[in-house]
């Protein structure tokens, strides 16, 4: 008995024993969890998905830290069913959290919200009791959302550490969440445009984006910009460059980058790219306002294209050796001093030749530059090529080049056609922008000629050789054209008597009554005979009396002999003979005419004495 009741005793002892053992640690599972909960706000693009999350502080977080971003929660009750949990997890935002709340009270209660996330993009809730909550985001209007992605979310505290080992707490033991934000992707417009601000098209560019991992450009999509303008949609966060690579007709590309930064849906405009490369000078930016978005352009320049007149006009008309003056202007374009080459070429018409080595003048306004300080000339048969230094002429920027330079008309033309002088102008701006431009119209010369038939006058179909003429300029008959080395080259010299330069031209009439003249500027002439023809029996026509005016026209200088002027002549009466047969015909009759009268005379006064006898 009494061994069974020391049995007793040792059980209840060592019960005691065990239960005193347990109770501290009884008292310590007992104790309320409190838990630090870090929130990270974080924007990210387009197009990223929730992934699973063990409440660990991530080394990278992914996206962009997102500031000014609070959270509203509520305390969920702890008999929630998985059938409210399911419609809580299928709310989207604030909005359908609240109505939800407000339609269920017993299932959310005890609203509060947080601070607003800092530069970090954190905020954090210190020492939050056990319980289920659920998040809800409060919506920034300065931030625009695209999406979300981790909210709303539902949190149970106190929650096991991954590892299994203890549950997160208060201090260096936060628990770490990551919401995101989709930040809706801005439309960005872009542009080229004319000095004068206008959308000109089409045009063509090319998107690049910097990847800051390999730190190079990374090429995206070309696009077209049918009537100089489009819309870029969905640009994510990052750095981005585009380049023009088309200009409209008429214009110049400029390759140069264009630099851009997009950042959680801003964009801003760098002076300089990440590459360190400056932004494109001609471009610019225009920031958006409510529903019209951000708009970066492109200035692009015109083509500069020349113009040529020949002494002030289109076409103009020219004697055959007599110097032709030709003007050439051309502007003096912005940024000239980037230019890789610019400079005109003329290549003359056959029936053209440079007079001396073209006696080129080259003049900015009124200041006349020299060569080889600013350009420079060269000749290589009919071509001449002015060729500008393009850093000399960055002091006239929006100013006009005239350049000036000699021809005449030469032997070989061909009466009536014109001879077209072509010029163009060749440039590269160094950005991407070359080509070469002619004038609307090139500026022609021509010279023309006309043929004569000396004729009878009274009968037209007899032609009279030896009829001598000269060409005058005035009405009078007074001022001569006189030869040239180019007309006498031109023309045909057994029709003139004895060409010589600088003596007036004297045309002959040949064998058939024909003579001609070439090479003669277009206008009124007037044609002076010096010395008439003379008819088959030796005796000379009349000299026309006064000067014939004759017109040269571009058709003047007809194909055949029929398109000939006719000149006529006509004879006058023949004066008294004097010797031979004829003079001693009229000397007879006229002594006995005489004779007849002293017979008369005296038998007239016999019979008067008869009768006063």
């Amino acid at each position: 008995m009494r061994k069974n009741q020391k049995r007793k005793l040792l059980v209840a002892v060592f019960s005691l024993a065990l239960l005193a053992g347990l109770l501290p640690q009884m008292a310590f599972a007992a104790d309320p969890i409190a838990t630090d909960v870090v929130i990270h706000k974080m924007a990210v693009q387009q197009g990223t998905a929730a992934v699973d999350h063990d409440g660990s502080e991530l080394a990278t977080p992914p996206g962009t830290p997102l500031a000014g971003v609070q959270f509203k929660y509520w305390v969920v009750a702890d008999d929630v069913t998985d059938a409210q949990k399911s419609q809580l997890a299928g709310l989207r935002d604030l909005a359908a959290a609240e109505a939800y709340a407000a339609a269920n009270p017993s299932v959310l209660s005890n609203p509060q919200t947080t601070a607003a996330t800092g530069a970090d993009g954190t905020v954090r809730l210190n020492n939050m009791a056990e319980g289920k909550y659920f998040f809800a985001e409060v919506s920034n209007p300065a931030i625009e959302i695209s999406d979300y992605v981790g909210v709303p979310f539902l949190l149970e505290l106190p929650a096991m550490k991954p590892d299994g080992t203890a549950y997160y707490g208060t201090g260096a033991n936060a628990m770490h969440v990551y919401p995101k934000n989709v930040i809706a992707t801005p439309g960005l417009d872009v542009e080229t445009r004319n000095s004068d601000g206008d959308p000109i098209g089409p045009s063509e560019m090319d998107l690049y984006k910097w990847n800051e991992d390999t730190g190079e450009w990374e090429y995206v999509d070309p696009f077209t910009l049918p009537n100089g303008t489009i819309t870029l949609e969905d640009l994510e966060s990052g750095k981005y460059k585009l380049v023009n690579t088309k200009a409209p007709d008429g214009y110049l590309v400029d390759d140069r980058p264009i630099y851009f930064e997009v950042d959680n849906g801003q964009i801003t405009f760098p002076d300089y790219g990440p590459d360190g490369e400056p932004n494109n000078p001609k471009a610019g930016f225009e920031p958006g306002d409510g529903d019209i978005n951000d708009k970066i352009f492109l200035t692009l320049e015109e083509e500069p294209k020349p113009e040529k007149t020949v002494d002030g006009t289109d076409e103009a008309t020219y004697q055959i050796g007599d110097p032709i003056t030709w003007e050439v202007t051309i502007p003096v374009p912005s940024e000239i001093g980037d230019y890789e080459y610019y400079r005109i070429v003329d290549t003359l018409d056959s029936q053209l030749s440079w007079v001396g080595n073209g006696n080129v003048v080259v003049k900015a306004g009124a200041t006349t530059l020299t060569s080889p300080a600013a350009y420079s000339t060269s000749i290589s048969g009919q071509t001449l090529t002015v060729n500008f230094v393009p850093s000399a002429l960055k002091a006239y920027e929006g100013q006009t080049l005239t350049i000036t330079y000699d021809t005449v008309i030469n032997a070989t033309a061909d009466m009536g056609q014109l001879a077209k002088n072509n010029v163009s102008l060749e440039f590269n701006n160094g950005h991407g922008g070359e080509g070469t431009t002619v004038p609307d119209l090139p500026p022609a010369v021509w010279t023309g000629g006309i043929k004569f038939l000396k004729v009878d006058g009274q009968n037209q179909n007899m032609t009279l050789p030896g009829a001598e003429f000269k060409i005058a300029t005035n009405a009078a008959g007074t001022d001569f054209i006189k030869w040239n080395a180019e007309l006498i080259a031109a023309n045909s010299t057994g029709s003139f008597v004895t060409p010589a330069t600088g003596q007036d031209i004297v045309m002959v009439s040949n064998a058939n009554g024909a003579f001609e003249i070439k090479g003669l500027a277009g206008g009124t002439y007037y044609l002076v005979e010096i010395k008439a023809p003379l008819d088959s029996n030796g005796r000379p026509y009349n000299l026309m009396r006064d000067p014939a005016p004759f017109e040269i026209t571009k058709t003047s200088y007809g194909a055949n002999a029929s398109d000939a002027v006719k000149i006529l002549n006509n004879q006058g009466w023949a004066p008294p003979m004097t010797g031979g047969m004829g003079t001693l015909l009229f000397t007879l009759v006229g002594g006995a005419l005489m004779a007849l009268g002293v017979v008369l005379f005296f038998r007239k006064k016999k019979e008067t004495a008869s009768a006063i006898s």
